[in-house]
């Protein structure tokens, strides 16, 4: 990934991105998480390591891919859990945590853009799922 934005963060230093289709997360490298929680209106509680925000938040986060843009709205990464609060389906973590990689593209990505991937070429590609 070449680049990531969020409400009042942005960065272009590039990263390794795994894909994990069992990560309920969108997997982000801790020194950024807690900046673009507090920007989007989520609270970290230590005790359950999550980020509680409001159920009606809104906010964008931005990801360059190679020449192509990617976005997640808060539609893609809230939930709301038993107990009636929200959390925000992102997770901090350092990045000997995947292999060496330092964002894991986990549920919420997958949930929003089909994964193509070109074994022979060692690519990958995303494109919108169709509802």
């Amino acid at each position: 990934m070449n680049t990531f934005a969020a409400p009042k963060f942005s960065s272009k230093n590039g990263w390794d991105v795994m894909i994990d289709n069992s990560y309920p997360f969108l997997g982000i490298p801790n020194y950024i998480a807690h900046s673009i929680a507090k920007y989007s209106g989520a609270e970290y509680d230590e005790e359950t390591d999550s980020y509680y925000i409001s159920c009606d938040a809104k906010f964008t986060y931005f990801m360059g891919i190679g020449s192509r843009n990617y976005t997640l709205e808060s539609s893609d990464l809230i939930s709301r859990i038993e107990d009636g609060r929200c959390t925000l389906n992102t997770h901090r973590y350092t990045k000997e945590g995947y292999l060496g990689a330092e964002w894991v593209f986990g549920v919420p990505f997958l949930r929003k853009y089909c994964h193509v991937f070109n074994m022979e070429k060692k690519q990958i590609g995303f494109a919108h799922l169709l509802n």
